[in-house]
């Protein structure tokens, strides 16, 4: 029959068929032809599934009515529902959340667009799928508007990575660092060489989509690294200059970094040694202003009652019609309440200076005449001792800016120490030289005892270099010695050389 069919219609010239009957059979079960297209096998499949498709149109639309009613109704119950509904969300990761939204969007457009009419079914149920929709993002927004961001898989990553990184050691976590941007950065270049092979044997576009993203993403690797690095550089310098601060003594300033920094471990230590040694500071200059006022105080109730001790002394001294023996114990009294008083006034000039409550007038002398002076006051008690005095002083005048009376009393002391303290029939040397801008002041000798100390452990107060204690003194002659150099504008340094004591003093010369 086809040869007799055309566009136009059946050809004028075909046979007659009327009156023929036309017969046709069709199968009660279709199914698509295995070896050609069915047009009635696809009528019915459309059909089945827009029948399947309503109804679940249907259903879509009920439940959201119905919820619409329920949430209109019930506010206090909505707004229960609401923060549930946020807390449900705020559990699941971003990705899974845009790869729903997406799944809905294409479903929706499929609603719409699929077939070859859209229905006011369709319509409204595609508009209440989206509002509800559209609620839960506003109620993600609202409830978890801090988090939706940084809750996902790429972020909990990035956080298990940075916690293995910051459980190392500082060189251990960079090199970790360095090795994971090496790996991922080979990994990045072999993919967008292969993705690049595979854009020139084709014309697909994304090929070259996909290479320029990760191009773009290694080159943001490795500028996130390069300015990580560079920060941690900013912060070992910042760290450098505030030791130096703290050796400077400024332990007030509290070290500041850059907020996630690598080296916040070692800011924080820091800043807690900064606290102790603020504290253990404090704490000792509490303790030493408390010991010095005891003794400020204890040298002062002492000076009365010693002062009529003394004066009733010297009365019995001069009182006629004693024996020789109670002669003998009064002498012994005068004596032991000299000293006595010495060491009161020792007391309470060492507590005033360490308080800082002694007054010091500075002025231009000539450190050279200072040290012939005292040496001529203490004579009598040089020529007494068997002592050779080797005194070497330049001819020149030596000025410096200081106290003479309080730089006369330190001489005094190191002096009367030598004529104490050296072994019998050596020399005692006294030296006065300037060295680039300094005037220094050595005397040196040889002890008569076993010199088992330290150099900071003699010039501490009540200690003597002499355990055995047999010669007079208090133990503070060298304590006395040192705060008055250094009250005085200058330095005071011991050396300690097997036998030979030598102690040094140096001022600025004019």
């Amino acid at each position: 029959m086809d040869e007799f069919w055309n566009s136009k219609g059946i050809d004028q010239d075909a046979p007659d068929i009327r009156g023929c009957q036309i017969s046709l059979a069709v199968r009660d079960e279709l199914v698509n032809a295995p070896h050609e297209y069915s047009r009635l096998y696809s009528i019915k499949k459309n059909l089945t599934k827009e029948k399947y498709l309503y109804l679940g149109l249907l259903a879509a639309f009920i439940a959201g009515f119905g919820l619409l009613i329920f949430s209109v109704a019930n506010q206090n119950y909505r707004q229960e529902l609401g923060k549930v509904i946020g807390r449900v969300l705020g559990k699941v990761f971003l990705e899974f959340k845009i790869l729903f939204l997406l799944t809905v969007w294409i479903i929706l457009n499929d609603i719409l667009r699929g077939y070859h009419w859209a229905g006011i079914l369709r319509i409204l149920s595609a508009a209440t799928i989206a509002l509800w929709l559209a609620y839960f993002v506003f109620i993600d927004i609202h409830t978890n508007h801090g988090d939706i961001l940084t809750k996902n898989m790429i972020w909990k990553m990035v956080k298990w990575y940075r916690q293995l990184e910051g459980n190392r050691p500082f060189h251990k976590g960079q090199l970790l660092r360095l090795r994971t941007l090496i790996v991922l950065e080979a990994i990045f270049i072999f993919f967008t060489f292969v993705l690049v092979m595979m854009a020139a044997t084709g014309s697909e576009g994304i090929f070259l989509v996909s290479v320029f993203v990760l191009m773009g993403v290694g080159i943001f690797l490795f500028y996130l690294y390069t300015r990580r690095f560079a920060h941690n550089l900013m912060d070992i310098d910042m760290v450098v200059e505030h030791t130096g601060r703290i050796r400077k003594g400024d332990i007030d300033t509290r070290l500041q970094l850059n907020p996630g920094s690598d080296l916040k471990v070692l800011e924080e230590n820091l800043n807690t040694i900064q606290e102790g040694m603020a504290n253990a500071i404090e704490n000792s200059i509490k303790s030493e202003r408390m010991k010095v006022e005891l003794i400020t105080n204890i040298s002062h109730d002492l000076k009365t009652p010693l002062t009529s001790i003394i004066s009733y002394v010297d009365l019995l001294s001069k009182e006629g019609g004693l024996s020789d023996e109670v002669r003998d114990y009064v002498r012994i009294l005068g004596q032991k309440s000299d000293r006595l008083r010495l060491l009161i006034q020792d007391l309470f000039d060492l507590s005033k200076v360490v308080s800082g409550q002694m007054e010091f007038h500075m002025k231009t002398l000539d450190l050279g005449k200072l040290i012939q002076q005292t040496l001529a006051d203490l004579d009598d008690k040089i020529t007494q001792s068997g002592l050779e005095f080797r005194v070497n002083l330049p001819d020149d005048p030596v000025l410096i800016t200081s106290d003479g009376n309080k730089l006369y009393r330190v001489f005094a002391n190191l002096f009367s120490n030598a004529l104490k303290y050296s072994l019998i029939g050596t020399r005692v040397y006294v030296d006065l030289t300037v060295e680039d801008g300094s005037a220094v002041a050595v005397i040196k000798n040889t002890a008569n005892y076993e010199m088992n100390f330290s150099e900071e452990e003699i010039t501490e107060r009540f200690v003597r270099g002499d355990k055995a204690r047999s010669s007079e003194g208090s133990g503070l002659g060298l304590a006395i010695a040192q705060n008055f150099t250094r009250s005085c504008g200058g330095d005071f340094h011991i050396s300690v050389d097997g036998d030979l004591f030598k102690v040094i003093l140096s001022f600025d010369i004019l």
